[in-house]
């Protein structure tokens, strides 16, 4: 594995600066590719101090501006929220928004408990290998696996829209007159007023879950601008470094957020992981430890015209996510002193997961364009 590798990316005359980490000939069943990417706990600024943003952050946020520039959608309110968002992030509410879309990487524990866990999910995706799970399935499926059984009726989302006004409005106006520093200040300036206020006093339930809405609809935000770069990142990785046709392909899967086009909805399209990444949730990257998670995405990318080989790929992620939902349950209880010992306990939380999924319910964070 090489570290510490860098790639810039032009818009106009400005650079944007990205560093990467790369492992080569990894084999996926079979197919062999290049495996590309930015090292998660810094992408998300996780452990700097607040207000810090790490390099690639940083570099994210510049360039996803300067693409709005050049496409002259600076004046596009999602386009100024989610710059905005993305400049909030460090100082936003990190385990508040895994109360929104859980996201949590779970406790490394021992080399034996981890290669347990990744035994015990090689079992579960053998078993199903062959089953096949739609787009839209996959997303009910890890919906009712990562998010909160909440209902937000139209008054929530008329509450949640007058509170991103209030905190963005005036930040917003700055940025459509060119004034980014002083958009940014406003912005966490008003945050800041608002956690203060709020955030960490008791009571104040309702104010705090639209924070934590808030604080996922940021990592949101950054998974949005992530895509934009790696749709850039990866033709220059195919010039500067001729990457073959199944690395790119798998790269496009791995770091992209996928939009299906719907247009009997009023939002126009979906996303198949509701704002999030393959690469950068924990579940999905245990999926790839495996020898039947890397041959059902090998299978894929042999043949990606293939309908049931991409369904069969669904499948396993889904039942990755949920045996990642299973262990952080685990590790959950285990912390408030429950003994759960193995595959029954597991198998007992897998079980209460399959019948929470009979509930109806929406998705939390009600982005304007989602």
């Amino acid at each position: 594995m090489e570290s510490n590798l860098t790639e810039t990316l032009l818009v106009g005359d400005q650079e944007f600066v990205f560093h990467l980490c790369q492992k080569a000939d990894v084999e996926l069943g079979p197919v062999t590719v290049d495996q590309w990417w930015m090292p998660v706990t810094r992408l998300y600024s996780q452990r700097q101090s607040r207000g810090h943003r790490s390099g690639n952050q940083q570099s994210i946020l510049d360039f996803y501006w300067a693409k709005c520039c050049e496409e002259a959608a600076t004046d596009s309110r999602d386009a100024q929220e989610r710059y905005l968002l993305i400049s909030l992030l460090p100082q936003m509410r990190s385990q508040g928004s895994r109360r929104i879309l859980l996201d949590a990487f779970p406790p490394r524990g021992t080399l034996r408990e981890r290669d347990d866990g990744t035994a015990e999910l090689e079992k579960i995706l053998a078993s199903q290998v062959h089953i096949p799970l739609s787009w839209d399935s996959f997303r009910q499926q890890t919906k009712r696996c990562l998010m909160p059984e909440t209902i937000y009726s139209e008054v929530r989302k008329e509450t949640y829209f007058a509170f991103v006004d209030s905190l963005l409005s005036e930040a917003c106006d700055r940025l459509a007159s060119g004034d980014q520093g002083g958009a940014i200040g406003v912005a966490s300036s008003n945050w800041s007023q608002v956690m203060k206020q709020y955030g960490r006093r008791a009571g104040h339930q309702e104010i705090k879950q639209l924070l934590d809405i808030l604080s996922y609809e940021g990592r949101a935000a950054l998974h949005h601008a992530y895509s934009l770069v790696w749709r850039h990142l990866i033709p220059k990785l195919q010039e500067h470094h001729r990457i073959s046709a199944k690395t790119m392909a798998f790269l496009r899967f791995w770091h992209l957020d996928w939009i299906k086009p719907e247009r009997s909805t009023p939002q126009g399209c979906h996303s198949l992981f509701h704002g999030h990444v393959f690469a950068l949730h924990p579940g999905s990257g245990q999926f790839l430890q495996t020898p039947t998670g890397q041959q059902l995405l090998g299978g894929w990318l042999r043949d990606r015209k293939h309908k049931d080989a991409f369904e069969c790929l669904l499948n396993g992620l889904a039942n990755a996510i949920l045996h990642y939902r299973c262990r952080h349950e685990e590790a959950s209880l285990a912390r408030k002193g429950w003994n759960l010992q193995g595959t029954a306990d597991i198998a007992d939380l897998q079980a209460q997961v399959e019948r929470d999924r009979s509930g109806r319910r929406r998705l939390p964070g009600p982005r304007r364009d989602d």
